[in-house]
């Protein structure tokens, strides 16, 4: 017999997966829903997100996160409610109040059980109904109190085809990539191969654990990159500090003439440095930027694969494909050769005799490339 599956850490899910980042709220069913960015998977309430979206006023809205832009077709409300974390938060909803009404009475009485079959809640009328009627007499009715104390994964919403809403989505066809009932097979995709959703979403998922896995060693790459610019970054301040040291005391011995001189001269290690280390600091941007989607899309593909079902995988699998595809191949486009780049902001002293000589011609600014100074002092 096997293991009975893990519960559910309540504590753990609203803390981690199911708080807004912005307004450190939890995500409710209401003002508070969730709503996902597809455009690097993290995830934000809709109140939050029309604030932003009112703030930059451009039909877009920059994650506060990674700062990945998303557009934005209308107000926040158009935005794709995140149907993971919202099937999560109607999960914790009811097993917090330990109460739910019921979906097919207009009185709205409270439930009692739940049709695992049709995923509506049912009072104690409607159950009984439910359990006589001939079309429902055979599906699969739990108490409320024992629905609670199964895992997430069987706490499934109904899907049903947006053509015909009275039909559940059964198939998945590779061919338009959309999922559709068995009316949508005969009207839309006649001679389609069509797939059943636990072959296609196990497929999809196999697929997306793959490029994952390339983004993993990516992100390792990215990872050990941030590491070289930090030890880049004391270089080049050391390099500068002893720079900006061999001018004062060279200069110190011709401060009548040199002071005028003196003061471009420290100007111009001190803007190269900085040039240097903006790139530094672009560079690191860069692949902060990077790791935060990596993580988000990591995190959610997480989530997605131990809470998800099948029509809630093949419903995200195109944002989180787009988002693997992307990251896979991502390299940073800033690069800086250290070793010719530590000339731009080295001072190298000349004889002082002919510094004396020279004095109102000290240094000499050399172009090595297009686009990239080198900095002589001599």
């Amino acid at each position: 017999m096997s293991e009975p599956q893990e519960k559910v850490d309540v504590g753990s899910l609203k803390d981690n997966f199911l708080e807004c980042p912005v307004c450190v709220e939890h995500f409710n069913q209401t003002d508070r829903r969730p709503r996902l960015l597809h455009s690097c998977l993290h995830a934000f309430c809709t109140q939050c997100l029309q604030q932003l979206l009112n703030k930059e006023g451009r039909g877009a809205v920059t994650c506060p996160l990674c700062r990945k832009v998303q557009k934005v077709h209308g107000n926040a409300d158009t935005l794709e409610v995140d149907g993971l974390r919202d099937k999560l938060v109607e999960f914790l909803q009811i097993k917090q109040n330990k109460k739910v009404l019921c979906s097919e009475c207009l009185e709205r009485n409270e439930a009692v059980s739940r049709c695992q079959d049709c995923q509506s809640y049912l009072c104690k009328e409607c159950d009984f109904v439910h359990r006589r009627h001939r079309v429902s007499r055979d599906h699969s009715i739990m108490l409320l109190g024992d629905v609670l104390d199964q895992p997430i994964t069987s706490f499934a919403k109904g899907h049903f085809c947006p053509k015909h809403p009275k039909h559940n989505l059964e198939f998945y066809c590779p061919t338009d990539e959309k999922l559709c009932c068995i009316s949508c097979t005969v009207l839309d995709h006649k001679g389609h191969d069509l797939q059943h959703l636990g072959e296609a979403s196990a497929a999809k998922k196999a697929e997306l654990e793959t490029k994952l896995t390339q983004v993993c060693v990516h992100a390792d790459y990215l990872r050990n990159k941030k590491k070289e610019v930090k030890q880049q970054e004391k270089y080049i301040e050391d390099v500068k500090a002893k720079s900006l040291s061999d001018i004062d005391t060279m200069f110190d011995r011709f401060k009548t003439i040199l002071d005028k001189r003196k003061y471009q001269l420290m100007t111009d290690v001190k803007q190269r440095s900085g040039s240097l280390l903006s790139i530094m600091q672009k560079n690191m941007e860069s692949y902060d930027q990077t790791l935060a989607i990596m993580d988000s899309t990591n995190t959610y593909f997480a989530q997605a694969k131990e809470k998800a079902d099948v029509v809630e995988m093949l419903q995200m699998y195109p944002a989180i494909n787009r988002s693997l595809e992307a990251l896979t191949d991502i390299r940073t486009s800033l690069q800086l050769d250290l070793e010719k780049s530590m000339q731009d902001i080295q001072f190298m002293p000349q004889d002082a005799s002919r510094i004396e000589a020279l004095m109102t011609d000290v240094g000499i600014l050399t172009r090595l490339q297009e686009g990239e100074y080198t900095y002589m002092y001599i």
